[in-house]
């Protein structure tokens, strides 16, 4: 159990990361939890990767992993494991390949330009293969996520003094105070993502929400994202120039950031397969793997996304992969 409460304290978006690296680097315990899992495949999962020290225009109460750490993190790691791309573990556990000792990979959601302009290079440095997951709707226009939206909304609110208003409920937003800010956030995202029964529930409780909070402000997170590198997603232009490296592999994250099982049958084929069509035709590459955005997923859509033509789906399920594993179900480390 010790052990496992370890592996589960490496995840990269948990506190104390970087001490517990470093305790378990000289305590000896990376080793052998190493040794046990020798022939496992992990895949690390990342959001966004941003140096504090540069320009933006705000800063969210949903941090992205330092810049700093980030590269601690890689070169930590690489001491005691093997990088390898997402298209070579699926052959090796699909058994098209033989396997090799601690392989481990790096994979990013949701697209964000600082997966280019700033974890990039210092994967290039290290000479680590990583797969980008891209939102198509995101990368071909101006949108913002959602999440990202309602974070810039609810701190500019409580700088006005505004409420959140919410279901018949109207809750202060307390001015300065981060820490209450990141509790209120935390507690309407995962009611926002638990209380709707469809997708369609969801994005409109969502709007109306923001919709709301925009009054109040007079402005929202779109007026300022030309100058913010913590929510501007990669354009089309930044994912082919990125698509030029060999360590670069682009996979889908949908169309739209919709979650599959919450989503109607009907639409979730044209998020799989438009996505994918779309990708390839952009980049000039094959796109064979995919990630269930939010997490979301059951049976139908893993067998949904294999047959849109697929290789491999990544889950927001924690753990390791080994030989004969659903290539459809990847758990990761995030």
């Amino acid at each position: 159990g010790v052990f496992i409460a370890m592996e589960e304290s490496m995840r990269p978006g948990s506190a104390g990361k970087k001490a517990i690296l470093e305790c378990l680097r000289l305590l000896g315990v990376l080793r052998y939890l190493r040794r046990r899992n020798r022939h496992a495949i992990t895949i690390l999962g990342f959001h966004g990767v941003m140096d504090p020290t540069h320009g933006a225009a705000w800063r969210p109460l949903r941090e992205h992993l330092r810049l700093t750490t980030f590269r601690r993190y890689l070169v930590t790691l690489q001491r005691h494991y093997e990088f390898i791309s997402l298209n070579r573990a699926a052959a090796i556990l699909a058994g098209k390949e033989p396997p090799i000792r601690n392989a481990m990979v790096v994979t990013f959601d949701d697209g964000y330009k600082n997966n280019f302009t700033q974890a990039l290079p210092v994967l290039q440095e290290l000479n680590i293969p990583a797969t980008f997951y891209v939102v198509t709707d995101m990368s071909g226009s101006d949108d913002l996520y959602w999440f990202d939206e309602l974070d810039y909304l609810i701190q500019k609110t409580s700088e006005v003094d505004g409420d959140l208003k919410y279901r018949g409920r109207s809750i202060r937003l307390p001015k300065g105070d981060r820490k209450g800010l990141d509790r209120i956030y935390a507690e309407l995202r995962n009611e926002l993502k638990t209380g709707c029964s469809t997708e369609e529930e969801f994005v409109g409780e969502l709007h109306g929400i923001a919709e709301g909070l925009r009054r109040q402000v007079g402005h929202s997170l779109g007026d300022v994202c030309d100058s913010d590198d913590w929510s501007a997603v990669a354009t089309w232009d930044d994912l082919r120039h990125a698509s030029e490296s060999p360590l670069v592999d682009i996979g889908s994250h949908t169309e739209s950031h919709k979650r599959l099982a919450h989503a109607s049958v009907a639409s979730r084929r044209p998020e799989l397969v438009n996505s994918k069509r779309i990708i390839e035709n952009e980049v000039g590459k094959p796109c064979p793997n995919f990630a269930y955005p939010s997490g979301s997923f059951d049976d139908d859509v893993a067998r949904q996304t294999e047959d849109a033509g697929y290789t491999t789906a990544v889950t927001t399920v924690f753990g390791l992969n080994s030989a004969g594993d659903d290539l459809f179900k990847l758990k990761r480390v995030l």
